[in-house]
């Protein structure tokens, strides 16, 4: 049945009953026009009232259909393709939660069964960025990793107080760069850094180059041809070893060898003299000359 009410401007449509009336649309024709699905006082332009009230959607010539629910703990329900198939939710706590029917901790929580879960993607430009914003100039961003055993055993923690980068590997720091760029490493005992190249034919180094590019020196390894490790200078210099403070050993860029600042202990069976014969010109040496001999000098 429907009834109006001119003198207000409102339309009354609904269902009789030996209970009563029961209000199925209601339309308010006031200064703010409304419209009430269940009710006849709509506190908004369309206000949809039920024990579950249900809005669905459907193309013309389709079986399938979408629905927006909303239930009695104020979630908010989105389903997709007919059906319980449950796209998002909305909870009453403003958590958002997809492929999940209970968003927990996070304002976002997606889960999916595959590993395609989620992708952020910039067309037209050179770049794509994703900001962790922390609170306070004394907070921390952070991404962590977790599994279905431990939570957050894994993180990258940016430290706004100092402006350090941090690398958490089962559940203790084991990397940090500070704000000067000083890069830590932090483990209880072993290796601190394995540098691996192919199995047999690669390389692997550890480059000095300035901002610009340019190699001043590396520590590196050949390869299986060689098997030599490389201690290299790229400029016409020295390269010293210092310990407790002081320079202890230092090759020339002439390819002489001092030892200074201590005493130089042979812990061997033999020296071997095969290089090449000259006279030194030091003040003091130990060398083999032309006819094979070994010959002590005092001075030149």
């Amino acid at each position: 049945t429907a009834r109006s009410n001119n003198s207000h401007g409102k339309i009354n449509i609904g269902t009789l009953s030996q209970f009563g009336r029961k209000t199925a649309i209601y339309v308010d024709g006031a200064s703010s026009p409304k419209v009430g699905i269940g009710t006849d006082s709509p506190g908004a332009l369309l206000n949809v009232y039920g024990s579950t009230a249900e809005l669905r959607l459907q193309h013309e010539g389709n079986s399938s259909y979408s629905r927006i629910i909303s239930d009695s703990s104020n979630e908010l329900n989105f389903y997709t393709g007919g059906g319980p198939h449950l796209g998002m939710i909305i909870d009453g706590s403003q958590r958002v939660g997809i492929g999940t029917d209970n968003p927990s901790t996070y304002k976002l929580h997606v889960q999916e069964s595959t590993s395609a879960i989620a992708r952020f993607e910039r067309t037209g430009g050179a770049f794509a960025k994703v900001d962790i914003k922390a609170g306070t100039t004394a907070g921390n961003s952070y991404l962590t990793f977790s599994d279905s055993a431990a939570s957050e055993v894994g993180e990258i923690n940016y430290e706004h107080a100092d402006d350090s980068l941090r690398i958490a590997v089962n559940s203790a720091e084991r990397l940090r760069i500070d704000s000067g760029g000083t890069l830590t490493l932090k483990n209880n005992s072993g290796m601190m850094i394995d540098l691996q190249s192919s199995a047999g034919t690669g390389s692997a180094w550890i480059e000095f180059s300035d901002t610009d590019g340019t190699r001043k020196g590396y520590l590196g390894y050949g390869s299986s041809s060689s098997e030599k490790v490389y201690w290299v200078q790229q400029k016409a210099a020295e390269m010293s070893m210092y310990s407790n403070g002081n320079d202890r050993f230092v090759v020339q860029s002439n390819g002489n060898k001092v030892v200074k600042n201590g005493r130089l202990n042979i812990n061997s069976t033999f020296i071997d003299f095969s290089g090449s014969i000259s006279t030194p010109s030091t003040a003091a040496a130990i060398f083999r000359p032309a006819d094979n001999t070994l010959a002590f000098s005092t001075a030149n």
